[in-house]
């Protein structure tokens, strides 16, 4: 910005030049001249205001882009925390599952259920299982997602 400022500036410049022709004779030429610019019309100002405008278009998208990053980052961190509390409840999902496979087991070895009962909690079981893969797979997306993030910027 300082260098658009500046605009045109004074110069001296000094031109040498010496000749000699096939008759012996030389020629020196010394000329110094000084260009001092009275002004440019108004055109150091208009660069100085699209420079300016530029520099704040750049702090704007700045600006934005840290906005940006910073609703993404806090998206992924609600994500982690939801995936670990549905987690916590999958797991205990399981557990319930298989207590629950483990006593109709029991009934049916008894004879006091069916086994499409036991079946039922079988599958019970499966699809409490497969939740609770589903739960850690988003959690471990989640993080792979923040530390993209990071690595990004």
């Amino acid at each position: 910005l300082s260098v658009t400022r500046l605009g045109r500036q004074p110069s001296v410049e000094l031109i040498n030049t010496y000749q000699r022709d096939d008759g012996g004779d030389s020629l020196a030429n010394f000329q110094f001249q000084v260009s001092w610019p009275f002004g440019d019309g108004g055109a150091t100002k208009a660069r100085v205001r699209a420079a300016e405008s530029q520099i704040e278009e750049q702090r704007i998208a700045i600006w934005d882009l840290e906005r940006s990053l910073r609703q993404q980052v806090l998206e992924i961190i609600r994500d982690i925390e939801t995936a670990q509390l549905q987690l916590e409840i999958n797991q205990e999902r399981v557990r319930l599952a298989s207590e629950a496979l483990d006593i109709a087991n029991f009934q049916f070895a008894n004879g006091e259920i069916d086994f499409r009962d036991l079946q039922d909690t079988q599958l019970d079981l499966a699809i409490s299982r497969v939740n609770l893969a589903q739960t850690i797979n988003s959690l471990n997306t989640s993080v792979a997602q923040l530390e993209n993030l990071i690595h990004d910027y």
